[in-house]
């Protein structure tokens, strides 16, 4: 099976290009790409641009823990108080899962930057594009090629007999 790299270096050198549409707050934007270095550049020139205007990455901090361990809630007695420090717990858990998330997202675009790995910087990029404004669609041309001639008399190959 064909890499991703292959496949789109297969489509450049029988002509194609690529279109990445991205979808942002402000306004939106179009790289068109006749090489896979074009692509290359494109995706890295998103992710580091949007790396470095500070609002789109951050560093996730590690959420606080709960007041009390869990050990001691369970000794709690049964009520209101008990109930909170369960779901203190319930929702530090919930955050630290985020956390981890969060943080290996930008551990990946961090290294995607470092060693300008295209396929890790796209991958990011793919990922996020459900998120508000970060919206991206990479899409492959198709080259158009007329036949020489009055195209009055030459039918499409595909309507041929």
């Amino acid at each position: 099976m064909k890499t991703r790299e292959q496949l789109l270096q297969q489509h450049f050198d029988k002509g194609g290009s690529v279109v990445i549409a991205l979808r942002e707050k402000h306004s939106d934007a179009h790289f068109a790409c006749h090489t896979l270095e074009e692509f290359s550049n494109a995706i890295l020139e998103i992710l580091w641009r949007r790396f470095h205007e500070g609002y789109w990455y951050y560093k996730p901090e590690k959420p606080k823990k709960a007041s009390i361990s869990l050990d001691e809630t369970k000794k709690l007695p049964d009520g209101p108080t008990k109930d909170a420090a369960i779901q203190e717990h319930s929702d530090y858990k919930r955050c630290l899962e985020e956390y981890d998330r969060e943080k290996e997202e930008f551990n990946d675009i961090k290294e995607a930057l470092e060693t300008r790995n295209i396929w890790l910087a796209l991958g990011v990029l793919e990922y996020r594009s459900d998120y508000e404004y970060e919206g991206i669609v990479v899409r492959q041309t198709t080259p158009v090629k007329l036949p020489n001639g009055n195209l009055l008399k030459i039918k499409p190959k595909y309507l041929e007999d």
